[in-house]
């Protein structure tokens, strides 16, 4: 467990164990419904992160030329 008050800030800090349960969730949904679920870059742009959330949704929102390249770039996905 992380010593939040080790922490240097100001800081991004991101609970890898968390984030994967949360996108089993989500990739437990999509197979039970046959939806498909996308990571909106607005709502959610912790970028380092997206390689993870690759691994469990179909692709990502994009609002603009630069979120489409980072989408692309960062989860190897369609937008």
């Amino acid at each position: 467990m992380l010593d939040y008050s080790q922490v240097t800030s100001p800081c991004f800090v991101l609970d890898e164990a968390r984030l994967r349960r949360n996108m089993e969730i989500l990739d437990q949904i999509q197979k039970q419904t046959g939806v498909h679920i996308i990571c909106a870059l607005k709502g959610y742009s912790f970028w380092r992160s997206f390689p993870i959330i690759a691994e469990y949704l179909p692709g990502a929102t994009a609002s603009s030329l630069n979120e489409a390249r980072l989408a692309r770039e960062e989860m190897n996905k369609r937008f």
